[in-house]
């Protein structure tokens, strides 16, 4: 699927997220939650783990509501991800 962008020479390409885009996932997510996010995860991480790492440790799973195989993401023309 191509969308089109702020600019009317380049387009935008929606694909399925990829277990690779778990960091990045982590940190959408934390931005749309306003910081909840990190703050749940905080309580969740493990003496050795920081709350980014649980995150992405989560959106890199392949079941639950949080996981990188419901999730898609938004490219521009150079494979790179692209705001909404």
């Amino acid at each position: 699927m191509t969308l089109p962008t702020h600019q009317s020479n380049t387009s935008s390409t929606v694909r399925q997220a990829k277990r690779e885009d778990a960091s990045l996932l982590a940190r959408l997510v934390n931005y749309a939650g306003e910081g909840m996010p990190l703050y749940l995860w905080g309580q969740m991480a493990e003496p050795d783990e920081t709350a980014w790492e649980v995150g992405a440790r989560r959106a890199g799973r392949d079941e639950g509501g949080f996981s990188w195989r419901n999730s898609f993401m938004l490219e521009d023309a150079r494979g790179m991800p692209s705001p909404a």
